[in-house]
């Protein structure tokens, strides 16, 4: 995590090769979501689009969402603010939380 402030919190994700974010969505924040390095496959609510160095994207609380990169990728995540537990995904067997470093 970069930043974590009441109101905004940013990270980096560095998603490895063929590594798949599953599919979900939060109850609470938006969030932004500004590729640095590699390209992207992210799935809004069911709609692919391909994202690449400088593209970004922004959803709201409730929408379905999922990424992948094929050859890995930096994303810069920036959300209205940081919430762990806010994370509910569509299969049920994943649990989200992890207690974090800084938390």
């Amino acid at each position: 995590i970069r930043l974590n402030e009441p109101e905004y919190a940013s990270k980096w994700l560095t998603v490895a090769p063929g590594q798949v974010c599953p599919n979900h969505y939060h109850r609470i924040i938006k969030e932004t979501f500004l590729i640095i390095k590699g390209q992207v496959k992210m799935v809004l609510n069911g709609d692919e689009q391909l994202m690449n160095p400088g593209d970004k994207c922004t959803f709201g609380p409730g929408t379905w969402h999922w990424f992948t990169s094929e050859k890995g990728a930096v994303i810069e995540e920036i959300t209205t603010q940081q919430v762990a537990t806010d994370s509910y995904f569509e299969d049920k067997s994943i649990e989200r939380y992890v207690k974090l470093e800084d938390e």
